[in-house]
């Protein structure tokens, strides 16, 4: 009797190990199909804009045509989600936090652009590179203070 239930209880155990193996490789292909459809939108972002037919010359954003404005705010996107993912992909690296300072300059060029700020004061070298400047110093003092605190609580 005893063999009989030890029998049943590894079956039952087999079947579950089974099962989760199974889901946690179903997971983990779904997961990959997504991360790879998302790799694979980011690669066409650039050439999105060659979809747009030629006829159409209405201007949107201050753009000439929409062809344009499609590609410089993907071609700016494109980038953009590079340095996130180099920003994901450093983490617990050293040199990770002023990875921040390229995802802010790329940000307010994006918000530039689709705003059609572009003729603006806030499209200024000097407002661009004292507002880089700024926040490169925000960061540097951030990620420093930081640190001197977490060796003051290992201390």
């Amino acid at each position: 009797m005893w063999d009989v239930l030890q029998n049943r209880l590894m079956s039952t155990m087999s079947l579950m190990k089974n099962h989760s193996t199974k889901t946690k490789s179903t997971t983990t292909i779904s997961r990959d199909i997504i991360i790879g459809g998302l790799i694979l939108l980011c690669s066409v972002l650039p050439y999105i804009h060659d979809a747009v037919p030629r006829e159409t010359e209405s201007g949107i954003s201050g753009y000439s045509s929409l062809r344009v404005f499609l590609y410089i705010t993907l071609i700016n996107l494109f980038g953009l989600v590079g340095w996130l993912i180099a920003y994901v992909e450093a983490k617990g690296k050293r040199y990770r936090f002023i990875i921040i300072v390229p995802i802010i300059n790329i940000a307010y060029q994006l918000f530039i652009y689709i705003l059609n700020l572009k003729k603006t004061s806030f499209n200024d070298l000097n407002l661009k590179f004292l507002i880089t400047f700024v926040i490169s110093v925000l960061v540097f003092v951030f990620y420093f203070t930081r640190k001197l605190k977490q060796k003051k609580q290992a201390v």
